[in-house]
């Protein structure tokens, strides 16, 4: 079976994984953040490219892109445009199938990482034909790297290219058996021979007579010598069906991802029994590994003219527990002076009291 990016997204597994990774990621907050020496944060004013990166894509749409090319491809490759300030005015993520990686010997005997983009401005690329070497112009971000030998990051498509086209190959062969096989839930057997115009007419009577909606629970009645045999399900068609129930199991366990959370509901985790505990696993053994990937990247390149900058991903939305947990959390926060009414407010996406007086911090009186 053929694997590629178009037939593994095929599979209703991938595309929940990878749907549910980057639609989860391209929806959170993300800001720029300065630390100064002292380690007070402030929250810088959002730069132009995390509002509209470019001409056809939204804030929303160009995460997401660039998160699915990290899952299916291993890598992202971000072309930008600068002013001559070296700001971003645009940025495109670009398709990782016409772009090759190299590693490059200078004339002073250093190494370079440059970019081939094998395909031409149009259709299929937003910018190209070119050769550009690494650096804030153009970079990319691998997945998984298992050396320094190796600029590219590792295609997942390409390791698990037997598990991915497994889950193909029975998704195919579900659509012809359904499609093509025999799959009769019973037959009619009789005693002796048949003439071949009698036996169609008594296959006719006896569809037309329990077929459909209305009729598919009355008994059939048959005579001279008929009956009625069901057909049980073959081992192999058994074995199918463990089959896929088993290459979703191995998908969502190839991208970290539980398989609850892609619909796999006879299958418990071990991340913890509530929403809140199994919204932190996620966070932390899927969602911030490629937080962290992209933050890097992004507070490198994007940001070069400000070394100072960092890219930070909100992920407290993820983490926020149900109502009456962040009360009785809030609740404990007020009465140990540590929290005020106006800060549990701006938790909740409240304005603060309209009096002043919510800036007051409580102290126990036996404190």
């Amino acid at each position: 079976v053929r694997v590629t990016r178009d037939t593994a997204l095929g599979v209703s597994t991938v595309w929940a994984c990878v749907s549910l990774l980057a639609d989860t990621i391209a929806t959170l907050p993300v800001d720029v953040t300065t630390t100064d020496d002292s380690g007070v944060v402030t929250v810088e004013k959002r730069p132009a490219w995390l509002t509209q990166p470019n001409q056809e894509q939204t804030r929303v749409d160009w995460i997401f892109c660039q998160v699915a090319s990290l899952l299916l491809d291993g890598n992202i490759f971000l072309y930008t445009v600068r002013n001559p300030l070296g700001d971003v005015v645009e940025a495109w993520p670009l398709d990782p199938n016409y772009v090759q990686v190299r590693r490059e010997i200078n004339p002073n005997g250093s190494t370079q990482i440059v970019y081939y983009v094998m395909v031409a401005k149009g259709m299929m690329s937003p910018v190209g034909p070119f050769r550009v070497e690494a650096g804030p112009d153009m970079f990319h971000i691998p997945y998984f790297q298992a050396s320094s030998g190796q600029p590219r990051g590792v295609a997942p498509l390409e390791v698990a290219r037997t598990l991915f086209g497994g889950a193909i190959a029975s998704q195919e062969m579900g659509g012809r058996f359904f499609g093509h096989g025999m799959n009769a839930s019973g037959v009619i057997e009789v005693p002796d021979q048949m003439p071949i115009e009698q036996a169609r007419e008594l296959k006719r009577d006896f569809a037309a007579a329990n077929g459909g909606l209305r009729k598919m629970h009355l008994p059939p009645v048959l005579t001279g010598g008929a009956a009625w045999k069901q057909i049980q399900v073959s081992p192999e068609q058994s074995q199918f069906l463990q089959s896929r129930e088993f290459s979703v199991a191995e998908i969502a366990r190839w991208y970290r991802v539980a398989p609850f959370m892609v619909g796999e509901l006879s299958r418990s985790t071990s991340w913890g029994t509530g929403i809140e505990q199994q919204a932190m696993g996620f966070v932390a053994y899927t969602v911030r590994p490629l937080l962290e990937r992209i933050e890097e990247a992004w507070s490198r390149w994007m940001l070069w003219t400000k070394p100072n900058q960092r890219v930070r991903f909100d992920v407290e939305g993820l983490l926020r527990g149900d109502k009456a947990t962040r009360y009785v959390s809030y609740a404990t926060g007020r009465m140990w002076g540590f929290l005020s009414a106006d800060d549990i407010r701006v938790a909740e996406g409240l304005p603060p009291l309209p009096d002043g007086g919510g800036d007051i911090y409580l102290q126990p009186s036996n404190m």
